[in-house]
């Protein structure tokens, strides 16, 4: 309380407004937390309107009372500590790399030797030992593991390269992967032998009332469009309606002429059927379905 009447003594008339509400006395079981509270935001006035100066300096009679932060809450150690975690995860990938390296210059040399006659094993391994002799560059291993090729080009692979023709290595090509070929066909020709044709369920919506059934058709069939069924549905609960609905039955192959824009008249949307049973199959019956059904 004497520290917040002091600190009070030294607020300028221009912040008088400002710090009013922490001017007041405190009281109750929690008045020690609400004056440094009230201490604080005073101090946070006085920085906000650049008026620290106006502040004296104020000095601790005992250190033992000023809190210490240990140095591991520090940010300084916090990245001390992250630096040590990433040069130690470095160096293992560093060692493990290079074990990686070794073991595959040591298989491809021994796969080497058992392909070469016995005049050549001699200068095979005279190939292998200047291999090791070169050093491993950091910057290779790092470009390597970006490409994901755990090839070194300055070891083994680089001197076989540079000796391909004198000791007849040859390059083994991999095979190519065939893709299958799935094709759906769309042909009007009569054959002896029958498909079952993949069928998509569409609702025409907003078609003018009049528009018959025939007249769909008839429609379609003129932009080549083959049509399996067409039923025209009627609203629910006997309501009057506004445009016409049909639900619409044709070949999954004529789904891009279906929802092309160019063939249908302005207002008319088309969207696919909502199933209200998941193991609805379509028929070509005539029956009308029924008005509940949902679109």
């Amino acid at each position: 309380m004497t520290a917040k009447q002091v600190i009070i003594q030294y607020v300028p008339t221009s912040l008088a407004s400002a710090t009013q509400s922490c001017t007041r006395r405190r009281i109750g079981d929690s008045k020690a937390d609400r004056s440094v509270e009230d201490i604080l935001n005073i101090v946070g006035i006085f920085d906000e309107n650049d008026a620290r100066d106006s502040l004296p300096m104020f000095c601790a009679s005992s250190l033992t009372r000023i809190p210490m932060m240990p140095d591991d809450m520090t940010d300084m150690a916090a990245i001390r500590h992250e630096l040590s975690d990433l040069r130690r995860q470095f160096n293992n990938l560093l060692q493990t790399v290079s074990s990686s390296l070794n073991s595959h210059q040591a298989s491809a040399a021994a796969d080497v030797i058992a392909t070469q006659p016995a005049s050549t094993s001699s200068s095979v391994a005279e190939i292998i030992t200047e291999s090791k002799k070169q050093p491993v560059c950091q910057e290779d291993v790092s470009a390597d593991e970006a490409h994901g090729d755990n090839s070194d080009q300055s070891g083994f692979s680089a001197v076989v390269k540079a000796n391909r023709d004198q000791y007849d290595f040859m390059t083994v090509a991999g095979r190519k992967r065939i893709k299958k070929k799935v094709i759906v066909v769309d042909s009007a020709q009569e054959t002896r032998i029958k498909g079952v044709a993949k069928k998509a369920v569409l609702c025409v919506n907003r078609l003018e009332l009049g528009t018959t059934v025939e007249d769909v058709r008839a429609h379609l069939s003129a932009n080549a469009v083959n049509v399996i069924s067409c039923f025209e549905l009627n609203p629910p609960n006997r309501q009057q309606r506004r445009f016409t609905t049909m639900r619409l039955c044709v070949p999954d192959v004529h789904l891009k002429k279906i929802y092309d824009a160019g063939i249908w008249p302005v207002g008319v949307t088309v969207r696919p059927w909502s199933f209200k049973s998941p193991t609805h199959v379509d028929t070509q019956s005539n029956n009308t379905p029924s008005g509940n059904s949902s679109s």
